[in-house]
């Protein structure tokens, strides 16, 4: 079966790429010249076809006509006639017009960003990767100067909370499985990047917003083509992951199929220092675990889209993620500078993500549906030994089925656009837990719920221009939410209320390339489904994770005002509150030796800053990303016998430098740096941390093959501290990631010929 679908795979390639005649168009340094007008002649003169070269310079035709003439026509190039009866005319190099004057050179500086009526931040994503190291669609996010990297999430420059949305549109799957997402998906297939400040209603998400819009390809014939890639990885232990994807194409519709597979080691070490007081006696608790953690995980993706009649379109977006999950983890403890416990902890969790999305416009209407099943099956066995021993066994299941359909339209009314539509949302969530010691069960940590929520949101825009300068971006959206747990035959309405979603975003264009934007957003945040149940997860006999049934949502209130200048450099001013704030805080049990990551509600975390992105092109061969943020935070609360009520200034500053080293621009080095200040959480410490990557990336010329080397946290600094002294705390916690790694990024491109033909062509004045 394999052989057969090669030879079927080889045979489809070879039916859309032939061509009975070809050539290639290149000048006198090799570099392929596009966008030359090709014409085919009977010998005779008499017309037969007409083409242009593509990017890389190749031009076919279709047709068997020999013997022939060729005419290649370029504005900037001397005419050639060549006639010939063989198929493959081979490389053609055109003579640059003597008219062309070398001496008179006129520059200016790109405009890599322009904004949108919607208040959108579009930037050139050909210009910002052309010699980038990227080699899926997360490192394209790297290299957008208004948005920062922090850990695994990416944050828009002066905000927090940062939705990634695919095609203006929230999906139901969690941050994580989307980045998984993108993480495997070519970066060939993205075909723009918006950065909002503020999204508009109709897009499912409130707040930030970065909206990743993937290619739709449209080609003349059907069109076959696609990409192998392969990563190897250098860490603490060594891992590979492989992937290939194909495209289908054609006039009305396109196909992408992608197929990703991988075995990630990765290792992370844990320190735990303590001074844990138990009935008046203070104990001095040290922890040190290490964890090795095995993830083998497949990712199978498929996007339709088709242009229908009326210029109606539909698009069916389907992934499936599997992931094999198995931790295993070490730890010494040692009580008072006596070894105490030795544990050994493992894990095997289990899960499978089905995705689907599939969505009609006609005109400006839209209709969609979103749907997710979700299954997590998780086993655990921690044996603990020395002084006393005890086996602790736990099993947990999760299993989420999501719905989400939603129609949307806008009418012209007057000077403005009126933008309404309704969003139905329906989730139905079983967790189940249980956690023996020694064979005898923990009543506190048994549960086994059913979590159901439905909400119902309708929405109105208005976008209309102020004058002749200004834009006006404003709705209002109306959520009506309902969540109910279930235990044990005993029903509970955890919330059920109703609130307003105002939302404002005003665009003034000061002058040409200047440009004022100010937005107003909210939102409201909920916990998750597992967070919500008394759940004890354990790292070690001494700490685990716990969650809160009395867990509250919290709202934000997001402000920001940017000025943009030359449709390069930002600088703003921004406000965030955040009423009812939930976090995870450490909490040392004061009957016992055991201490909690506990998660728990603020009065309030606030934070209000300024920001900065410049990207900067100093020539043709360095150019560097700079962005900052300081800022201002303010946390008060209480938990257990805990009360704070602290400010502190903090900030972080990115730079990436990008050069090219060899005059072809195969050859590019980049080099980048993050810095984060120390910071607070509640009643907690943040130590500052400094992150450090290198990158050469090789691209042959032909444009076939990619390669990327990386070096990744050089210094090993990637390191987050915890600590706090604010009575009854006194602790540190560190932990190191296995970031420090090295890595081999190889991508092969295949297939892509397309015949290019000019829609009109006037023959009557062609030939000799």
């Amino acid at each position: 079966m394999r052989s057969i679908l090669c030879i079927f795979l080889s045979l489809l390639s070879f039916t859309v790429q032939a061509h009975r005649i070809k050539g290639l168009v290149v000048d006198k340094s090799g570099s392929p010249v596009v966008a030359a007008a090709v014409i085919l002649q009977k010998v005779d003169s008499t017309f037969v076809g007409a083409t242009v070269t593509n990017e890389k310079g190749e031009f076919g035709f279709d047709k068997d006509t020999v013997p022939y003439c060729i005419i290649i026509q370029h504005i900037s190039y001397k005419t050639q006639r060549i006639s010939s009866s063989e198929a493959s005319l081979g490389t053609v190099v055109l003579e640059e017009r003597t008219e062309v004057l070398n001496e008179v050179t006129v520059s200016a500086k790109a405009a890599i960003l322009k904004v949108k009526e919607n208040g959108a931040l579009l930037y050139d994503i050909k210009e910002l990767t052309k010699t980038s190291p990227v080699s899926n669609v997360l490192d394209i996010l790297q290299e957008i100067p208004s948005v920062q990297r922090v850990g695994d999430d990416y944050e828009i420059v002066g905000t927090a909370g940062t939705t990634i949305i695919l095609n203006g549109r929230k999906t139901n799957m969690t941050p994580d499985q989307l980045k998984e997402l993108l993480s495997t998906t070519s970066p060939s297939q993205v075909k723009s990047v918006e950065i909002f400040y503020n999204a508009p209603s109709q897009y499912g998400v409130k707040g930030a917003a970065i909206n990743i819009v993937m290619s739709r390809q449209r080609t003349d014939n059907l069109q076959f083509k696609g990409g192998l890639r392969t990563a190897l990885y250098q860490g603490f232990y060594y891992y590979q992951t492989g992937g290939v994807d194909f495209t289908l194409s054609n006039k009305r519709w396109s196909w992408d199929i992608g197929y990703a597979l991988g075995s990630t080691n990765r290792h992370y070490d844990l320190t735990l220092n303590s001074n844990h007081t138990v009935e008046d006696q203070t104990h001095d608790v040290k922890v040190e675990t290490s964890q090795h953690a095995e993830i083998f995980a497949h990712r199978v993706t498929s996007n339709f889209n088709i242009d229908l009649k009326n210029k109606s379109s539909f698009n069916l977006f389907y992934s499936l993620q599997l992931n094999d999950y198995k931790p295993k983890i070490h730890s010494d403890m040692n009580v008072d500078r006596e070894p105490m416990l030795e544990s050994r902890n493992k894990y095997s969790n289990d899960k499978y993500l089905h995705s689907i999305i599939a969505e009609y416009q006609n005109g400006l209407w839209k209709i969609g549906a979103d749907a997710i099943f979700y299954k997590l099956t998780s086993d655990q066995n921690m044996y603990s030994e020395n002084q006393r021993s005890a086996e602790l066994n736990s099993e947990s299941t999760q299993e989420i089925r999501k719905f989400d359909l939603y129609v949307h339209n806008s009418s012209k009314i007057g000077a403005g656009t009126l933008s309404y539509g309704v969003d139905g949302f329906y989730s139905m969530t079983d967790n189940k837990h249980l956690t023996t010691w020694d064979r005898a069960l923990e009543e506190d940590a048994r549960f086994s719920t059913r979590q159901k929520e439905k909400s119902v949101d309708g929405f109105v825009g208005w976008s209309q221009k102020i004058g002749e300068k200004g834009m006006l971006n404003a709705s209002l959206m109306l959520q009506y939410f309902n969540a109910e747990i279930e235990q044990k035959g005993d029903k509970q309405t955890l919330w059920e209320e109703w609130f307003l979603f105002p939302s404002l975003t005003y665009r003034h264009n000061l002058k040409p390339g200047q440009v004022l934007q100010l937005t107003f957003a909210s939102n409201k945040s909920y916990p998750s489904y597992w967070d919500l149940n008394p759940s004890k997860n354990y790292i070690n006999p001494y700490y685990l994770e716990e969650g809160n049934p009395q867990l509250r949502p919290y709202e934000t209130y997001q402000l920001n005002l940017n000025y943009i200048l030359n449709n390069r450099y930002i600088i703003g001013l921004f406000a965030e509150l955040n009423p009812d704030y939930s976090t995870r805080l450490f909490y040392p049990y004061p009957d016992k030796l055991l201490a909690s990551n506990r998660l728990i509600n603020f009065d309030y975390s606030n934070r209000f800053g300024i920001m900065g992105v410049a990207p900067v092109k100093w020539n043709k061969s360095i150019n560097t990303k700079f962005s900052a943020n300081v800022y201002i935070k303010k946390d008060k609360g209480s938990f257990e016998d805990i009360a704070f009520n602290r400010d502190r200034i903090s900030g972080s500053i990115s730079l990436t430098n990008n050069f090219i080293l060899n005059k072809p621009q195969t050859l590019s080095l980049q080099v980048s740096g993050a810095y984060q200040m120390p910071d607070i959480r509640g009643a907690l410490d943040l130590e500052d941390w400094l992150y450090t990557s290198v990158s050469l990336m090789w691209q042959p010329k032909g444009g076939h093959w990619n390669f990327i080397l990386k070096g990744e946290d050089l210094f090993n600094t990637y390191n987050m501290v915890e600590k706090s002294k604010h009575a009854p705390l006194d602790y540190s916690l560190k932990t190191i990631k296995d970031s420090r790694f090295a890595s081999l990024s190889i991508r092969y491109s295949f297939g892509g010929y397309k015949e290019k033909r000019l829609k009109q062509v006037d023959t009557h004045r062609m030939g000799f």
